[in-house]
């Protein structure tokens, strides 16, 4: 009984993470319109689309990971694995947000492509983390 309420707890705190990226979400189309108003009918594809990385790479990879049942205090160094995988979804809507207020703005930057390099290089270890796991576990 005391395990199940346990995991219970674990798939709680999963579904909250996948709420907390439905909020960012939203406030990521918020900010769109708001920065729409002052942006005298310049439109950018980066700022109208940075809700796509929470909403698809948060709410939508974690929503899944909860209806599977993930147990997270079996995957040894979880928190690691779990703080990069947000902190890459975080690079990439901040990447987005400075490219489409530099493309409004009229200008361009070089090092905007760091956001997403690190972005990519973030969440992909966090999944070869979790996988690897996994992999070690089906092996033994």
């Amino acid at each position: 009984m005391f395990t199940s309420a346990k995991h219970k707890t674990k798939n709680n705190k999963l579904l909250k993470t996948a709420a907390v990226y439905l909020m960012i979400s939203l406030l990521c189309i918020v900010i769109n319109k708001i920065y729409a108003i002052y942006a005298h009918g310049v439109n950018s594809a980066s700022m109208s689309n940075m809700y796509l990385y929470p909403l698809i790479g948060g709410s939508f990879i974690i929503g899944i990971l909860w209806v599977f049942g993930l147990n997270t205090e079996r995957i040894k160094h979880f928190r690691l694995y779990y703080n990069l995988y947000n902190s890459g979804i975080a690079l990439a809507v901040v990447g987005n947000m400075v490219a489409g207020i530099m493309y409004i703005a009229g200008t361009a930057s070089p090092y905007t492509i760091i956001y997403y390099v690190f972005s990519i290089a973030f969440v992909i270890a966090a999944i070869v983390g979790v996988l690897s796991f996994f992999l070690r576990k089906a092996g033994s």
